[in-house]
């Protein structure tokens, strides 16, 4: 494995009790999940549900940790991969989590997904 791409899910959440939280947008209660999959699309890690009031940057580098630690206890290497995600990723704490564990951050900036943005409503 050397490529993984990592992104948030909200869920709507119809019984449950923990980590809910209401989503404007989806006019439920929701939980948010980080998925880290391989380069095919097969999840290889995950995160605890989190209430969905947190952004997918919350506490970033404390739930990545438990991902690739959870990945390592499988004797899965994660030194070296090259990881893909957006913008919403883009954290001081994260980029150098990763620059610790030598996985290689491609990370769009949130300045690049802005100006993609732009160019996509002229």
């Amino acid at each position: 494995m050397s490529v993984v791409n990592l992104d948030g899910t909200h869920t709507p959440a119809k019984r449950g009790e923990q980590a809910l939280g209401y989503q404007g947008r989806m006019k439920c209660m929701t939980s948010n999940m980080l998925i880290l999959t391989d380069k095919q699309g097969v999840p290889v890690g995950w995160s605890a549900p989190i209430s969905c009031d947190h952004h997918d940057s919350f506490e970033l580098r404390k739930t990545a940790s438990k991902i690739f630690d959870d990945i390592e206890q499988n004797s899965i290497s994660t030194q070296g991969l090259f990881l893909n995600t957006n913008a919403v990723f883009d954290v001081r704490g994260f980029r150098l989590f990763c620059e610790q564990k030598d996985i290689i951050a491609n990370i769009v900036s949130i300045k690049e997904e802005i100006e993609v943005i732009k160019m996509m409503n002229i």
